[in-house]
């Protein structure tokens, strides 16, 4: 009814009215409203239980990098880079999160392919494995002494390894490298979890060039299982010194054929060395008693009784042997680890190269003197060295130079050919001593050693004269016939260029007029 009178609203009706919520809220807004503030407590309750709590007090406060102290201590403000309170709270907000790695850098159509080779060898599957080559591939194993060229001789390899592999043996990629066509690996096996020992290598892959994303070219470098070390250095030392000087080739095969001939062979008369027969070992005790002679004449009824022209025949071998020591400058350099410039003039020590070999020598000979024909370095000449620091010798190449020990080793050869024809008529007189004689030659392996001795050291007695030559006149044209001589003639021609020759030319220049 329109006119009647409006009734007033009660109290309770007017309170119900103002606690109402606003027309345009509803539930769902209210519920979001609770869950972002349940959140935002949340996120600043896991901060500030980050940070530490002070010593003493119960208000955490922020301290400052460099407090000072009449300032009193701040209750936390908003976050700011001046203490690290603030700073921690601020990165648990706002810092960005680690990044991972190389996240979203695509690696190259390379290494996938590789990574994808090296899956499917170790799951065994074989064919896909080689699917990853082109057609036309090439592959090197330096274990191997040929590459595998083309597909069909790669499968092969691939299933032949993989049969004689156990299931369990795995290859597990230590570092990879990618160069774009060309793609590094180092890599080793593993076993059930656990690598195995000698099992390290590296690779290089290069990818087709005609675009087909397939490879082209592997080349393995296995870890070797014989560590062969300062013997590879050294093999590479001899092929170096064989490309540099090829005539050293000579002394090279006459060193092979003599151990071979000597020591092994069953061709030479006379038990080898192998079968280490006992009256060889005590004929050497004898001779190396008897050594130049010397026991047999101070003491004849103490030295052992050996026929006389095998007696002489030694001594004269081992008198042969010593007269090289008038060539010991050719050995002459620095010690080892010293070279030039590395240490002062005055610190330097001197050694010499061929002192070992002419020691050796009077035990075995060839055996020893042909390696150094082969492995000598480039022969010292005293015009290389500076003529304000000039050079000196040591006492072993002073002993060399010097004209007295020649001598000496030429009256050791006399003596002994004289011993060989003349000692012990008593016992080896007339024809039957050459006749005893020949007849251990055909049956003793070391009387027949000795004789080939004899021809090497005539064959190779001029190898170091020429260098030896240009040390004392320089490049000066000389010798001539009497040089030709002394290399020729055995034994004496040696005696007398040791004797004659000319004195070293001095530091950094020609003979002196």
């Amino acid at each position: 009814m329109s006119g009647a009178p409006r009734s007033m609203p009660s109290k309770k009706a007017a309170s119900t009215r103002r606690c109402s919520l606003p027309h345009s809220s509803s539930p769902s807004s209210f519920l979001l409203l609770l869950l972002l503030v349940a959140v935002l407590t949340t996120m600043t309750v896991q901060a500030f239980t980050r940070l530490p709590l002070p010593s003493s007090g119960r208000t955490l406060t922020c301290i400052s990098s460099q407090p000072k102290p009449h300032l009193a201590p701040k209750t936390c403000a908003p976050p700011t880079t001046s203490s690290p309170s603030s700073s921690v709270l601020y990165a648990s907000f706002f810092a960005p999160k680690p990044s991972v790695p190389n996240k979203g850098k695509k690696e190259g159509k390379g290494v996938r392919q590789v990574r994808s080779y090296f899956e499917y060898w170790n799951q065994r599957r074989m064919d896909e494995a080689v699917a990853c080559f082109s057609e036309d591939c090439s592959y090197e194993d330096t274990l191997y002494p040929c590459a595998f060229i083309g597909k069909e001789a790669l499968k092969k390899h691939l299933f032949r390894v993989a049969d004689a592999l156990p299931d369990s043996f795995v290859f597990v990629l230590d570092e990879i490298s990618d160069g774009g066509n060309v793609v590094g690996v180092q890599w080793h096996v593993e076993s059930e979890g656990n690598q195995l020992p000698f099992t390290r290598g590296s690779s290089i892959y290069k990818l087709d060039p005609s675009g087909t994303g397939k490879l082209s070219y592997g080349f393995d470098v296995p870890e070797p299982t014989v560590k062969s070390g300062s013997a590879s250095l050294a093999l590479l030392s001899l092929v170096g010194r064989l490309l540099d000087e090829p005539r050293k080739v000579l002394p090279l095969a006459g060193f092979l054929f003599y151990c071979w001939f000597v020591f092994l062979s069953t061709v030479a008369p006379g038990p080898n060395a192998l079968s280490l027969d006992p009256a060889t070992w005590a004929e050497v005790r004898d001779l190396s008693l008897n050594f130049w002679l010397v026991m047999p004449a101070i003491a004849p009824s103490s030295s052992p009784v050996l026929h006389p022209c095998l007696e002489g025949l030694f001594n004269f071998l081992l008198a042969w042997a010593a007269l090289f020591s008038g060539f010991m400058v050719d050995g002459k350099v620095l010690r080892s680890g010293q070279r030039e410039g590395e240490v002062e003039e005055e610190e330097k020590k001197e050694g010499n190269g061929f002192l070992p070999y002419v020691l050796g020598m009077q035990l075995l000979t060839n055996a020893i003197y042909l390696p150094y024909l082969v492995v000598r370095k480039k022969a010292w000449n005293p015009r290389e060295e500076g003529r304000e620091e000039g050079y000196t010798l040591t006492k072993a190449e002073a002993f060399g130079e010097s004209k007295i020990p020649p001598l000496v080793f030429t009256a050791v050869g006399v003596l002994a050919l004289v011993w060989a024809g003349l000692a012990r008529g008593e016992m080896y007189g007339g024809d039957e001593r050459w006749g005893t004689f020949f007849d251990i030659l055909r049956r003793d392996r070391l009387t027949f050693s000795f004789v080939v001795d004899l021809i090497y050291f005539w064959v190779f007695q001029g190898w170091l004269m020429g260098d030896d030559w240009k040390r004392r006149v320089g490049g000066r044209e000389g010798g001539g016939v009497w040089l030709a001589l002394c290399k020729t003639v055995p034994f004496w021609g040696l005696a007398a260029y040791l004797v004659a020759r000319p004195a070293l030319l001095p530091a950094g220049g020609e003979e002196e007029e």
